[in-house]
């Protein structure tokens, strides 16, 4: 459907402009999709119609006809129907047909007539259907005996026309029979368009003179938008118009209308490339705009176009309109006073309430004040209302009324318009639509009503129902349950929807007492009664294994895969079973609730299965489903059917007395069979819970602990000639190793409830590695035992010796550190080392890698995840030692060599997910002679018997753990998680041991990791190396949402070779691809870094708070798309050259104020021509240029040869550009100097300030890293300074107000806070703005301390050199959230912190401080304030944890923040990656 079309200068100047404000709003909901248009008019819907049962409604309508109407009549037939039609139309038949219509449209206003003033209607409109179907005796039967009682003289009649059936006779007709304005349906002059829409236009152009020449009031309906329609197509449809010159021209956007689906169903064969994009039909509706205005038209309303005011009476009839629209025909909806009500589609009905002298009124709705309040509002933004504005008192009627949750939601919305500026105020208490966005009014109309239960539909393009419209539904239940049912009523997601009883037109609910009351805000009104059994019949059948049913399940129906419909607020089941077929009927029961793939196979295989047909009863009525809970989620089994009351007791007893035995007999033996799986699995996780923690125990606790107590490293450091043993040696030695237990002690937390939530990318060698040899007490004590430690060779000679090396290779590269000081360097592991970084006056501050480049990025399973390789490592380590003494006493120096070989795995089909990984050592040898009985058989040399452990089940036939090997029981279990993997079943498939050069080598793999999961539909059959190697690079291209689904579906089988890494970055392409199925529930899969190219929907669960990015730029994603496919990327570089696109774009979503430009500021204190500042320089320029458009950049500092800080290329134009006040910086400073060189004064809440030295753990990453070979750091460290962190926790509360008495740290609050004061670690963290709240309150009045005793403390004791006590306040109250600050004296002036990107909560306060507001409901309103949040906590993954929300341990927040710096980099990086596979 593209063309080549150069829209104007100005059309793409009008566009960014419209789109800038479409920016402020998006995240709060506002959708622009040209796939969910409606066009809004006189009858806006707000709210839910009943049906119409009362004969004596129309006469309660009408009871004081005083208001000004139009009236309406409705022509149904046409010759055929027009795929758009949304219409309610009938087929035309034959003229016998047409003349039946008209009798009954006379019987109608013969009652009509009776009830109101004919006075008071002010224009007839004729309308269709194609009104011109009829002939000329048909037309002159109309107006004597259906138009002539209800009109008065001068009146204006308007009527529609079609082209194809629009005569010189019929249009001579109309005018002598008092027409004043015709309205012909032109639509589009392009041939091809009209055939597609299954519309014919005849000869138009005859047609046209011949209304121009009968007429001077004429008008022409136009359409864009429609499939296959381009801007081409389109200019040429106004340029052929405008030859006319017509004096009135109505352009409609194509109205696809979700709840005219069933007028529309031609429509659903074009695909949704078809259809114009929202930038194109915005710009096509201000070309339309612009090409009118040039030929002097005015614009009303939005669609309707008149030329030199000459039609205004025209407008003033739809001014009436909007207060009142009468009618009669099939189906037409009206409007008057204070009510809304519908005519019967049904023609057969129609006719028979006429012929019983009743109107056939179907459906109404009588309004309340505030809904007639709502209606006229939104009339205003339309144009059609009195005065062309929003007075506040129309406001204030909805402000002082009962806060129904409708009309919270109307204003919210009222005041985001307001604050943006979309509503713009006249200072007289009146707003109006700013004109820059007025041809937005219908898409603002539908902002304002939809979501808050005033506009009723249904959404999709012809989709079934799935989980999004599930999600929709409960969340609507949960807000209509919490207005409207009784407070002592007991209810939850539990209390199933009931049958919809057309005949008194409510639904059946029914109740159970058992289930737990969701918390509310406020009273509610004794609106419902509670059902009782009378209403209707239902049948219970249950197998309970072992207690009732309980928690939350919501379980609907679908027929063959059909369709069924959703009605908000409940669901309706349209799709009828019947009962003769029971095995479909189960078949096509439907499952949500807390349910993966693996549950839902559960089901199948061990519970549906379907009732013979032997139990089929002979009935033909129909009946639904409510509730089969057969999952693991519950834990129990049941059924649970509603039957359709017409059912005798007798019926009702023999399906009871049939389904009854077969559920107890059929299906216990599979519950049964089941339930004996669950149990194992559980004795399975409760027996390595127990191993790991009796290993943690005796690894760390027995062999390292005992020897790490102050005393005795002093003693150690002292028996070791040259060690210096002061009290900072001993504290440094101290606290790494309490870092290493407690992060062990987090993992065996997380694991142990639940495994495998997370992954996280980390650097096998860099930071895994290298901090197991960095901490030395565990190095050299977890192996003394056994004489394996660091020791004196020769004390004359000074000479040491590590007897315990790790040695490492990497695709045969052999991997070293050097680690240095001020003085000294030491190579490892070719020399010493874990103490020689302690023989130097100057400790060793950081490291450079001796081969950086062959290091590997792997995943591991969780954020603590490394601690799987260390216990699987220390085991090896604790094995080797122990079970081969007679090898090391042959030894002088009792030497224990590991060796660690990385490789890719023999099976092609593995090598983009995992690393095959080898450890072995110099002393075991698996041709060794050992006999030993396991399970009664004897092996006889020591690779047999590692194998049989490794075979050997952890736990017996009864769930009872073995009581053996507990070390090679534990290297399963992590080998299993390395691996990506919970199947504990089968960890012997997860860990091989084999014998290789007279070696015993354990194998296993590594997680690689996902850099990039990219949704995008693309023609790629014929690129499938290209893909293989897009993967090679850690670019996984998928075509379409179920492909990802597939990705995670986790199984427990050892043969799945998927692997469960997490993605960095996940992009998903919208234009092509029907993403409302599983979008919303994958979303909680992916990191927190997703970006949906070309979506244009407004889904809470996407769009609350930005918590996923958009990117519309068509440019910028053709550029992707060109990459992708190959089309200007070579293979060498394509990995780069994607993520680089990635990384830019993600960047331009943080937007501070008018910040527009982003700089990276690098001072590492160095010369500029040392290593690395060198190399970072270098990657500036071309860093630089690369972003340049995306407003990024780098600027490197250094010394020059005076000693002068410096900038190279920091010319006088940079200057200005890097100073302005336009621009936003990211401090990365060593020691606190870069000052000395920036000419710039730091801004606080926006400017980010990292201050980067030895006691700062990003410093060694940074420092050791090469900028020219990982392309995406300089982009991670950008993201780093410009994520905004809040974190709440009482612990880091408390160490918050401590004092940080160093160099630096004076120099950063000087800097930053601009006072020459002793700061406190809230000062350094707020600094690079992570911000820790001080005192914290829900629901509270007096906002108390997180931490009481050190904050009161810290106020009494304040001196005036220390910088004052910070306070920064987090306040949540009735969904609610404000957090404010103070960081000078407490003179009550505070500062909202705003644009806050991530919340960091420890569990604690969730379970104690939230002062009766559940966790839930917590967590949603915070949803709406914060994008993205993490809960923290040492006890592990809590079991409730929200879905939507990640998991952080305790230990990373204690490790990176607490310790007098912030590594902030290492913290953006762990928590932006955390994904949630499972839980």
């Amino acid at each position: 459907m593209k063309c080549e079309f150069n829209w104007p200068e100005n059309i793409n100047i009008q566009y960014r402009d419209l789109i800038k404000y479409y920016d402020l709003i998006k995240t709060y909901g506002f959708s622009i999709d040209p796939l969910s248009y409606d066009f809004v008019y006189s009858h806006i819907p707000v709210g839910r119609l009943y049906k119409a049962n009362d004969k004596l409604l129309p006469g309660k309508i009408f009871k004081e006809f005083k208001e000004e109407s139009t009236f309406y009549i409705h022509i149904p037939f046409c010759q055929r129907r027009c795929a758009y039609c949304y219409f309610v139309k009938e087929p035309f038949s034959d003229s016998d047909a047409l003349k039946e219509y008209l009798d009954y449209l006379k019987k109608e206003v013969d009652i009509v007539k009776q009830l109101i003033k004919k006075d008071n209607i002010k224009s007839i409109y004729i309308g269709g259907g194609s009104p011109s179907i009829l002939n000329e005796k048909q037309i002159e039967f109309l107006f004597n005996n259906i138009i002539a009682p209800i009109k008065t003289d001068g009146i204006e009649i308007a009527v529609e026309l079609h082209p194809e059936n629009t005569t010189k006779e019929k249009l001579k007709t109309l005018k002598e029979n008092g027409v004043t304005r015709v309205s012909l349906g032109v639509q589009t002059f392009d041939d091809t368009i009209l055939s597609r829409m299954n519309r014919c236009n005849g000869n138009l152009k005859e047609v046209i003179e011949l209304v121009k020449s009968q007429f001077d009031n004429w008008n022409v309906d136009m359409i864009y938008g429609l499939p296959g329609q381009t801007p081409c197509i389109i200019e040429k449809d106004i340029e052929k118009i405008l030859q006319y010159d017509p004096p009135s021209l109505t352009w409609y956007q194509l109205w696809y209308a979700p709840r005219k689906k069933d007028h529309q169903i031609l429509m659903s064969k074009f695909p949704r490339e078809a259809f114009m994009s929202r930038e194109e039909i915005i710009k096509t509706r201000l070309l339309i705009d612009t090409k009118m205005r040039e030929k002097d038209y005015k614009n009303y309303s939005g669609e309707w176009y008149v030329k030199n005011n000459n039609n205004y009476t025209t407008y003033e009839r739809f001014k009436i309109e909007a207060k009142g629209n009468i009618g009669i025909g099939l189906g037409i909806y009206q409007y008057y006073g204070d009510y809304i009500f519908e005519n019967t589609e049904d023609l057969n009905e129609y006719k028979y309430w006429l012929d019983q002298n009743i109107l056939p009124i179907k459906w109404y709705r009588r309004m309340s004040p505030a809904e007639k309040t709502i209606r006229k509002i939104c009339m205003n933004i339309k144009g059609l209302d009195e005065a062309g504005s929003i007075n506040e008192e129309d406001l204030g009627v909805l402000k002082t009324g009962f806060q129904d949750y409708k009309i919270e939601k109307f204003l919210e919305k009222i005041n985001i318009l307001i604050d943006k500026k979309l509503l713009i105020s006249d200072n007289n208490c009146q707003y109006k639509l700013n004109p820059n966005v007025s041809i937005l009014r219908d898409y603002i109309i539908k902002f304002l009503l939809k979501d808050s239960g005033w506009y009723i539909e249904r959404e999709g393009f012809g989709e079934s129902l799935n989980k999004i419209d599930l999600d929709r539904a409960i969340e609507s239940f949960v807000r209509y349950a919490k207005a409207n049912f009784r407070q002592d009523v007991r209810w939850s997601l539990s209390l199933f929807f009931g049958i919809f009883d057309d005949t008194r037109n409510k639904f059946d609910l029914f109740f159970s007492k058992n289930y737990k009351n969701i918390d509310r805000d406020r009273p509610e009104i004794a609106q419902y009664r509670e059902p009782n059994e009378n209403d209707f019949s239902f049948l219970k059948a249950f197998y309970l294994p072992p207690s009732y049913i309980s928690g939350p399940v919501c379980i609907v129906c679908r027929h063959n895969g059909n369709n069924i419909s959703l009605d908000v607020p409940f669901i309706k089941v349209e799709n009828e079973f019947k009962a003769d077929d029971i095995n479909q009927f189960l078949k096509s029961v439907l499952i949500f609730e807390d349910v993966d793939n693996k549950s839902l196979n559960y089901v199948d295989n061990y519970y549906l299965s379907y009732l013979p047909n032997a139990l089929a009863l002979e009935t033909n009525e129909t009946f639904f489903v409510f509730h089969i809970p057969f999952f693991e989620a519950l834990g129990i089994g049941g059924i649970e059917l509603a039957i359709n009351k017409n059912l005798s007791r007798d019926q009702l007893n023999n399906m009871r007395d049939l389904l009854i035995p077969y559920f107890a007999d059929r299906l216990s033996l599979e519950i049964n069979r089941y339930s004996n799986h669950v149990y194992r699995l559980h004795a399975l996780k409760n027996a390595l819970a127990s191993i790991m923690a009796r290993n943690m125990s005796h690894n760390i606790d027995s062999h390292v602990s005992p020897r790490a107590r102050l005393d005795q490293v002093r003693a150690r450091l002292t028996e070791l000639d040259g060690c210096r043993n002061d009290i900072e040696v001993l504290e440094t030695l101290k606290n790494r190793l309490d870092e290493y237990r407690q992060k062990r002690s987090d993992f065996l937390a997380e694991i142990t409830s639940d495994p495998l939530l997370t992954t996280k990318s980390v650097w096998f060698y860099k930071d895994i590695i290298i901090p197991l040899i960095q901490n030395t007490l565990f190095m050299d004590n977890i192996a003394k035992n056994e004489g394996i430690c660091y020791g004196n060779k020769n004390k004359n000679e000074k000479k040491f010796h590590n007897a315990l090396t790790i040695n490492v290779r990497i695709k045969g590269k052999v991997m070293s550190v050097n680690f240095k000081s001020t003085n000294k360097t030491v190579k490892y592991p070719d020399k010493g080392y874990p103490y020689d970084n302690f023989l130097d006056e100057d400790l060793i501050s950081f490291y450079t890698l001796g081969d950086p480049d062959s290091d590997v990025e792997i995943e591991v399973p969780g954020p603590v995840g490394e601690h799987a390789f260390y216990g699987l490592l220390e085991n090896f380590i604790r094995n080797s030692a122990k079970h081969n003494q007679l090898e090391l006493s042959g030894s002088e120096d009792k030497v224990l060599k590991v060796d660690i070989e990385i490789t890719d795995p023999n099976d092609e089909a593995e090598t983009d997910k995992f690393y095959l990984i080898k450890i072995s050592d110099n002393i075991s040898f698996p041709c060794k002679a050992v006999s030993l009985k396991i399970d009664g058989k004897e092996y006889n040399t020591l690779i047999d018997i590692i194998r049989a452990y490794i075979k050997t089940p952890i736990i017996d036939g009864s769930g009872k753990k073995r009581d053996l090997a507990y070390g090679l029981s534990e290297m399963k279990i992590d080998a299993t998680l390395l691996r990506g993997s919970v199947d504990f079943m089968n960890m012997e498939n997860f860990l091989d041991v084999r014998a290789e050069d007279n070696k015993l080598v354990y194998e296993f793999k590594l997680m690689k990791p996902k850099k990039l999961c990219l949704v995008m539909s693309l023609d790629m059959n014929d690129k499938k190396e290209r893909i293989a190697n897009l993967k090679k690079h850690g670019i996984w291209v998928f075509n379409s949402i179920d492909e990802v689904d597939n990705l995670f579906a986790f199984t427990d089988s050892h043969e799945d070779l998927n692997s469960v890494s997490a993605f960095k970055f996940v992009l998903i392409d919208c234009s092509n691809l029907n993403i409302s199925s599983n979008l919303i529930q994958l979303i909680h899969n992916f990191p927190f870094r997703v970006i949906l190219l070309n979506y244009y929907g407004n889904d809470k669960l996407l769009s609350n708070a930005s918590r996923v990015f958009v990117l519309n730029n068509s440019e910028n994603i053709d550029e992707l798309k060109k990459m992708i496919s190959g089309e200007n990327t070579e293979n060498n570089n394509i990995g780069e050259k994607i993520m680089e696109w990635v990384w830019a774009n993600w960047l331009t979503r943080w937007k501070f104020g008018n910040a527009g430009h982003k700089v990276l500021e690098l001072y590492l204190e160095q010369n500029l021509n040392e290593s690395p500042t060198k190399e970072w320089i270098d990657s500036a320029t071309c860093f630089n240029k690369k972003n340049n458009d995306y407003k990024l950049s780098l600027r490197v500092w250094g010394k020059d040869n005076d000693e002068t800080i410096t900038c190279p290329g920091n010319t006088p134009e940079n200057k200005t550009i890097f100073n302005g006040n336009n621009t936003l910086h990211i401090y990365y400073d060593r020691h606190g100097a870069i000052f000395q060189g920036i000419d710039r004064q730091f801004s606080f809440g926006s400017d980010s300030y990292n201050l980067l030295d030895k006691l700062n753990k990003d410093f060694s990453l940074i420092f050791a890293a090469n900028p020219l070979k990982q392309k995406t750091l300089i982009y991670e460290l950008i993201e780093s300074g410009l994520l905004r962190i809040l974190i709440i926790d009482e612990r880091l509360a408390e160490r918050s107000v401590e004092q940080v008495n160093d160099t630096d740290a004076n120099l950063l609050h000087n800097k930053v806070y601009q006072g020459n004061k002793v700061p406190r670690l809230w000062h350094i963290a707020s600094a690079a703005n992570i911000y820790i709240c001080t005192h914290f309150g829900c629901n509270e009045t007096n906002i108390s301390p997180l931490h009481a005793n050190s904050y009161e403390r810290e106020i009494r004791k304040t001196q005036d050199s220390i910088a004052p006590v910070p306070k920064l306040t987090f306040k949540y109250n009735n969904g609610k959230v404000n957090v404010s600050y103070q960081i000078q004296e407490d003179n009550g002036n505070s500062t909202e912190l705003k644009n806050i990107d991530m919340l960091v909560i420890h569990q604690g306060i969730t379970d104690k401080r939230l002062n009766g507001v559940s966790a839930d409901k917590f967590f949603d309103n915070i949803s709406s304030f914060i994008p993205w949040v993490i809960i923290e906590s040492g006890r592990g993954i809590p079991p409730n944890l929200p879905k939507y929300i990640k998991f952080l341990p305790y230990s990373i927040i204690d490790d990176l923040i607490s310790n007098k710096r912030i590594a902030k980099y290492r913290l953006s990086q762990l928590v932006m990656s955390l994904s949630k596979q499972k839980g």
